[in-house]
């Protein structure tokens, strides 16, 4: 089902069920509800999640490997030695999450509600801006540090006009230092 309803329900464990669900190829849990469970060595590979909720979920040592995890609450949920790799987080909520030698390689981190810890966000007038690491995401559009302290008044026009250059100029210093981003 499109919920992941039928795939996630039946007898033995949630664990188990679900291993079994990704062994048979299925891929689309959009809006599963799977809170308070635990999950140890599972390895998630091109899984759409969208919308899921994982609040209060454990993951141990999991892989989110090329998944659609827009709009995932993980809320009150733990992960550690887990790993996102080419991953989308866009809007995922990690309000309260443990993130624990947990990494975020080449995702996309646009809209995301971090946890205040590892993942840090923030409404800034038009934009939301989340920071994990070295990676800055502002509105649609997510760079490097690097990228965005040398970012040029042309690639601002060319990203949202003149408005984008007089926000940044204006926020600039205050999105740095608020993140301690040296």
């Amino acid at each position: 089902g499109r919920t992941g309803e039928s795939i996630i329900t039946g007898q033995g464990s949630i664990q188990a069920t679900l291993k079994t669900a990704l062994a048979g190829k299925h891929r689309d849990f959009r809006g599963v509800i799977l809170s308070d469970d635990s999950f140890r060595c599972i390895e998630f590979n091109g899984v759409d999640l969208s919308g899921g909720f994982l609040d209060g979920c454990k993951f141990v040592d999991c892989i989110f490997k090329n998944c659609e995890l827009d709009g995932v609450s993980f809320v009150n949920s733990y992960l550690t030695g887990s790993k996102f790799i080419s991953s989308s987080l866009k809007g995922a909520n990690f309000t309260n999450a443990r993130l624990i030698d947990t990494l975020i390689v080449d995702s996309k981190i646009n809209g995301l509600i971090g946890n205040a810890i590892e993942l840090k966000s923030m409404q800034v007038e038009t934009y939301q801006v989340a920071y994990y690491d070295n990676i800055l995401a502002i509105g649609c559009e997510q760079k490097t540090i690097e990228e965005w302290k040398n970012i040029t008044r042309e690639e601002l026009i060319k990203l949202d006009g003149f408005y984008a250059v007089s926000w940044w100029k204006k926020w600039e210093d205050v999105i740095f230092k608020s993140f301690d981003i040296k």
